[in-house]
């Protein structure tokens, strides 16, 4: 039994992740009230994934959830996991990544390393300049 009521598949949600407002509102939570997002990253949790793809994980969420997405990303990776996040944005990218790679027109046009990625560079690179500065 989770904090949100009896679930089919265990605990629910996963001790790692805080999804049920203030109060128990049982099971099944209203999605209308939880972010999406904050579900299928703590249905991940539960399983200790290897490899995960991420598409816009924090399109649409509020700063609060979105700070707690980027703690997930964290703790996965930390735990080893490989994550491949698909983002426009770049702030977000620029905080995560170990490597950006700079997707144009269906090819990889260039590839900036975490720790030495600015803005302009990836800029640089979507706009398809070929010299990106060290």
């Amino acid at each position: 039994m989770g904090a949100g009521g009896p679930h089919p598949h265990g605990r629910w949600p996963p001790p790692a992740i805080s999804l049920a407002p203030k109060g128990n509102i049982g099971w099944p939570p209203n999605l209308q009230i939880l972010n999406q997002q904050k579900i299928v990253i703590g249905k991940w949790l539960a399983t200790n994934p290897k490899v995960i793809v991420l598409d816009e994980p924090t399109r649409g969420v509020d700063v609060g959830a979105k700070a707690e997405i980027h703690r997930l990303i964290r703790e996965l990776t930390q735990k080893g996991a490989a994550i491949l996040m698909v983002s426009s944005d770049l702030p977000e990218l620029l905080e995560l990544s170990d490597v950006i790679h700079v997707v144009k027109d269906g090819s990889i046009v260039g590839s900036v390393p975490g720790e030495t990625a600015t803005e302009r560079a990836v800029m640089l690179l979507a706009a398809g300049d070929e010299e990106v500065p060290a």
